[in-house]
């Protein structure tokens, strides 16, 4: 089994590399990512898988520039992707209000993600406090009731 250390990468003359712990051969490993072809490297030590990652893009380097090579992976812009009927149906309709076509929605939504544009839900809560004369309380007294985004209330125990 790998385990991924961090959500983070290596990086070195443009190119990054993972960082994993492998139970089964109980050592640090890591892959250069994003290149024509696949390259590894291994360590007992952070500081050592460190280095093992530069070494390991210096010699791809050489091996790319020996073999005429383009060392960075092409991508085309294409892929498939898979989602829910109600995931699918809701960003063509946010696209279709936006104005967006479809691959223009999808382009905004995955560059949104990119940038780390947070996208998140908000939860109302609304306080309201009533003054309310009665023959309970005097005229200066007051109830606070709290309602929430579900609708349900309580009341607080008089100011």
């Amino acid at each position: 089994m790998v385990i991924k250390m961090k959500n983070e990468t290596f990086k070195y003359k443009g190119f990054e590399g993972s960082m994993e712990f492998s139970t089964e051969d109980q050592c640090l490993i890591g892959e250069v990512l994003c290149i024509s072809g696949k390259v590894v490297y291994e360590a007992q030590t952070f500081p050592d898988l460190k280095r093992e990652f530069e070494d390991a893009v210096d010699a791809y380097l050489e091996h790319c520039a020996k073999h005429s090579i383009n060392p960075e992976k092409s991508f085309s812009g294409s892929f498939t992707v898979r989602s829910t009927p109600e995931l699918h149906k809701a960003l063509v309709m946010k696209g279709y209000r936006k104005g967006l076509n479809f691959n223009q929605a999808i382009n905004a939504a995955i560059q949104s993600y990119v940038d780390d544009e947070v996208v998140h839900q908000h939860n109302h809560h609304h306080s309201v406090s009533v003054f309310m004369p009665s023959a309970e309380f005097n005229t200066s007294d007051k109830v606070k009731r709290t309602i929430s985004s579900d609708w349900e209330y309580s009341n607080d125990k008089p100011c």
